[in-house]
């Protein structure tokens, strides 16, 4: 696989879809599959796929050599005009190429190497078509109305890199719900700056990114962000200069990902957590390092922002119906896009649920895999655990054969995907239940007395052994190795604890417990006369 740049990547992507020929399957392999015939993965690559998604794909698997053969044979075929171009593509694939011949000389070459290396996945890919921030103005605690309104003086962007480098140096907070893409979009900014500060080291801040639904130490009283930080970079990087130099000297971007997932005992508690982060920013920021937290909504990161330290507001805006309609059309063929399209434009609340990002790219996935344009969160959710799990039981996995885990007759539902309702999973294995029953369990409101858990508006992580005695079953460690193939559960390498791939599908496995066991009296609020006084 070729080590390409976002940049570079967009550049050579753009090239190939400016010319209408290779909008057409029949077109593609005529004048590809021959110039690419000796790259053994040839054989992976989906030709009929959408236009976008064929050259996005095959940038990013084919290798430096594949990727230049490639470029050369279009050029070819367009004549001579377009030969500098193609010349210009192909001499920037093997600049960016030169830069991992060899191990980094110094540390931060080495770093940057790294992060690159393990960055380069699709998971972190973003087509800034569909992206929108909106710079907030703090108009201050007392003003009359609005306290936050849009900077008149910036345009909307479609890039957090190039919103940043306008806005200047400091703190922000990119605002967004659930499924709008913070933690993609924190994620993307730390590529482009590995990227960035590849070609010159000594230039660009380092990025950093924690999940602050890590944040918690062993006594009651939450660590000092400092000391925190600093554990969380030894930890990660033991080969690399120690934290604490680093920022005094200004050279980090700091990509705080959840200040809503803090953990946290009461909403004082809270409050009193993001004023010490609060007197972190007062400290570091000035040092000139950059800190961009993530967060679902103003109320709770709205008190970050200090008259010394001014924490600017990034809001990710939903999706319009334009962008909608585009992004159908980007990945999806033409036939299926207008079918969706179709049905899509005609329900204001279709609109506005795949106004969100996670949502969009699950009804996409739905429909290349079925042709079935599921419209309800529930139905997008459940659709994306029975595709996870066609696919291992698919490959044969030793986890998806039939056991415990699941039965013969679950693999038969999941392979012939037949199933008595529309929301349901395999029920007679383990598999389904018990990861329903482990999120229900982690996002149960409250604290027991080994505080094995901290409430928070976010994800929940646990350690692994909680998540061991939570699932209290000899194949505990097995179901927990299951949902991380899946893409349901992640594990932290370093921390060594588990938490569900999204927040979105954590509340949709602790929902299912819920719906077989309703707890009503978990929403029950006063009423009557006699309870309110």
């Amino acid at each position: 696989m070729a080590r390409v740049s976002p940049t570079l990547k967009q550049d050579i992507r753009d090239y190939f879809l400016a010319y209408d020929k290779f909008m057409i399957t029949e077109e593609r392999i005529a004048y590809l599959k021959t110039p690419l015939h000796e790259w053994k993965e040839v054989y992976k690559i989906k030709w009929d796929s959408s236009p976008y998604v064929f050259f996005n794909d095959l940038i990013a698997c084919l290798p430096v050599a594949g990727l230049k053969a490639a470029l050369q044979a279009a050029g070819a075929s367009f004549g001579v005009q377009d030969e500098p171009r193609v010349a210009t593509l192909c001499a920037r694939a093997d600049e960016e190429a030169a830069y991992f011949a060899e191990p980094g000389a110094d540390w931060l070459t080495g770093h940057y190497q790294e992060q690159i290396d393990w960055l380069e996945t699709t998971r972190y890919q973003i087509d800034n078509r569909f992206v929108k921030l909106t710079l907030l103005i703090d108009q201050g605690p007392e003003v009359q109305g609005l306290r936050f309104v849009q900077d008149s003086q910036h345009d909307k962007y479609d890039n957090l890199n190039t919103l940043l480098g306008k806005a200047g140096d400091g703190a922000f907070v990119l605002l967004g719900g659930p499924g709008s893409g913070k933690t993609t979009l924190l994620r993307r900014l730390q590529l482009e700056r590995a990227w960035e500060g590849l070609k010159a080291p000594s230039d660009h801040r380092i990025p950093f990114f924690v999940s602050l639904n890590g944040y918690r130490g062993r006594s009651a009283d939450p660590p000092d962000p400092m000391a925190w930080l600093a554990k969380e970079w030894q930890q990660r990087y033991p080969a690399l200069p120690a934290f604490e130099p680093l920022l005094k000297t200004g050279r980090l971007l700091l990509l705080l990902d959840g200040l809503n997932e803090i953990p946290y005992r009461s909403q004082e508690d809270y409050q009193e957590q993001v004023h010490t982060w609060q007197s972190f920013l007062q400290y570091a920021v000035p040092l000139g390092n950059l800190a961009v937290f993530s967060c679902r909504s103003l109320d709770y990161s709205a008190p970050l922002s200090s008259e010394a330290v001014p924490v600017r507001q990034v809001r990710v805006e939903p999706l319009s119906p334009a962008q909608i309609e585009s992004f159908l059309r980007v990945y999806l063929t033409d036939e299926d896009s207008e079918r969706v399209w179709h049905r899509l434009r005609q329900s204001e609340q279709q609109l506005t649920l795949f106004a969100t990002p996670f949502f969009l790219r699950l009804l996409v996935a739905q429909v290349a895999t079925t042709g079935q344009p599921l419209t309800s969160r529930v139905a997008l959710l459940t659709g994306f655990v029975r595709r996870a799990l066609h696919r291992e039981v698919e490959r044969r996995q030793s986890l998806f054969v039939p056991g415990t885990l699941l039965t013969a007759n679950d693999i038969r539902q999941v392979t012939q995907n037949k199933w008595p309702t529309e929301f349901a999973l395999p029920r007679q294995g383990l598999l389904m239940p018990k990861l329903a029953q482990l999120a229900y369990t982690m996002q149960a409101d409250h604290i027991n007395t080994n505080d094995r858990f901290a409430r928070g508006a976010g994800q929940v992580r646990v350690s692994e052994e909680v998540a061991l005695d939570i699932l209290d079953h000899p194949q505990a460690a097995a179901l927990i190795q299951a949902g991380i193939q899946l893409n349901v559960l992640d594990e932290d390498l370093i921390q060594l604890e588990v938490t569900y791939f999204h927040q979105l599908l954590q509340e949709y496995f602790a929902a299912r417990v819920l719906a077989e066991n309703p707890e009503p009296a978990r929403v029950a609020v006063p009423w009557r006369a006699d309870e309110l006084t």
